[in-house]
Order: C-alpha cells, then sequence, then structure tokens
C-alpha cells in the first residue's frame, strides 16, 4: 500500500495535441480548444521522490502515471524550447510529464499556482506517438 501526502486537483479548460509523424514532432497549433468535458488532473506526492499524475475525464481516471523528476531532461527541454519554466519528469516507461511554470512540489504544496498565468501541463506518450498540452 502506498501512503500519499496531500493530493491536489486542478481542472483544466482548453487543450492542443501534436502527433509524432515520422519520427517528428508536430508544431503546437496556435489555437487552443475547449475540453467538452470536465477535465482534471489529480496530484500526488508519492514514496520518496515519485508523484502520482491522474489524468481524470468526467470523472474516469484516462491515464495514471507514477514519474520522477528528471534534472538531465529538464536541463535539455529548457535549452531546446529556450524556457527556463520548464520542469520534466518520466515514468518507467518514458512517458513523460512537463509542467510549464511550476514544478511539481510547488504544485502540491500551494495548489494556487495553477492558476498564475502561463500555468501548463504536457502530457507526452512516446508509445502512441501522442503529445497533449492543457491549461
Amino acid at each position: 500500500m502506498t501512503a500519499y501526502s496531500q493530493i491536489v486537483k486542478i481542472t483544466c479548460t482548453e487543450y492542443k495535441d501534436i502527433e509524432r509523424i515520422n519520427g517528428s514532432w508536430e508544431k503546437w497549433p496556435s489555437r487552443w480548444s475547449d475540453l467538452t468535458k470536465e477535465t482534471v488532473i489529480q496530484i500526488s506526492k508519492a514514496a520518496g521522490s515519485k508523484y502520482r499524475i491522474e489524468y481524470i475525464i468526467a470523472g474516469k481516471t484516462k491515464l495514471d502515471y507514477y514519474v520522477i523528476y528528471d534534472a538531465t531532461e529538464t536541463a535539455k527541454v529548457r535549452k531546446n524550447n529556450d524556457n527556463q519554466r520548464l520542469y520534466c519528469y518520466v515514468d518507467d516507461d518514458g512517458d513523460s510529464i512537463w509542467t510549464d511554470g511550476f514544478s511539481l512540489l510547488e504544485l502540491v504544496e500551494d495548489v494556487s499556482i495553477w492558476s498564475k498565468s502561463g500555468s501548463n501541463i504536457y502530457f507526452w506518450d512516446d508509445s502512441i506517438d501522442y503529445a497533449e498540452l492543457l491549461r
């Protein structure tokens, strides 16, 4: 049984998505699309340095990740995207979650950080060549 510290929930209202085609990721669309169903991301600090991230749509869990912070990937992603606000987390399958504007630790300690301008969360699913950006 895994013990969780505080559990926080953030509500997302808009998204963008892209696919990887022939080994290259598409560019993010310029426009945001409205989420038509209630979309909640639930974050909790699990054992050690792991975080549990649940992506919940209309009350049903769509994705359930256990991730750890990856400092090496964070440095690379920050440099490649010219954005020092990005934090990268990876799971055992190589999929990743990026946060923009906050770390997961900061979010778990103060969920109000999500309401700040520019706060986003990215889901990168390498196994199906799909990524989603939520705010």
